[in-house]
């Protein structure tokens, strides 16, 4: 019989996971790291209110970009006119945290280990374009002006 973690630790990766994905938007929208891309949202385009998360629960390892950006995407046709939109999902080695800020033109990844650890990235701009891309199995980095990959921190 294989040890459980107990609920808290779960709870707390959880929420480290959540304090990491917004911070990665502030580093995103305001902070050195990441350099201006032009943004695929119109100049006259409103800006978006409130947010929308979806926990998928256990997932398979190789969960993978495709279905996360299927599932991402979902989630704002299921709910649109939301600024912000995540899903999370753990997998038997870490948690994941997938989401975007329409506002800001930011696509976030974040996945932490269990021993804590992890890596963050980052997607600047063409959001939903980018979002298309990998949901039909092409890749997030795929926009209208060529590859653009993300930003890739360790924590």
């Amino acid at each position: 019989m294989t040890a459980r973690p107990q609920k808290h630790y779960v709870f707390k990766g959880i929420l480290i996971c959540l304090v990491l994905f917004v911070g990665a938007i502030w580093i995103a929208s305001g902070g050195e790291l990441v350099e201006f891309v032009k943004s695929s949202k119109p100049e006259t385009a409103p800006s978006y209110v409130g947010e929308a998360t979806k926990n998928l629960g256990h997932r398979s390892w190789g969960f993978g970009s495709m279905n996360q950006a299927k599932a991402l995407l979902a989630l704002i046709n299921s709910d649109p006119g939301k600024a912000k939109y995540q899903i999370m999902y753990q997998t038997d080695v870490d948690t994941v945290i997938f989401g975007c800020d329409l506002n800001k033109e930011v696509l976030i990844r974040l996945h932490q280990k269990k021993n804590g650890r992890g890596t963050h990235e980052t997607w600047k701009g063409y959001i939903m374009e980018r979002l298309a891309a990998g949901a039909a199995g092409g890749s997030l980095n795929d926009t209208p002006m060529g590859k653009m990959p993300a930003s890739r921190h360790y924590f």
